[in-house]
């Protein structure tokens, strides 16, 4: 698996717990648990999607 796989795979799952939290656990003391987890696997998906590449020159 290539880490542009894995960073959409981490910013799906992350985006999925945060509709989880909203649904099921809106006011429960431990909802901020699932935000926090949530944010961190969008930020980290995040860093891990750009696919940098020097540009090659074509003549």
């Amino acid at each position: 698996m290539s880490k542009q796989l894995i960073g959409k795979l981490l910013i799906i799952l992350g985006f999925v717990l945060m509709m989880v939290k909203v649904v099921f656990f809106p006011s429960y003391e431990f909802s901020y648990i699932f935000t926090l987890i949530s944010l961190g696997l969008c930020f980290i998906g995040s860093i891990l999607i750009p696919n940098y590449s020097t540009k090659k020159d074509k003549k």
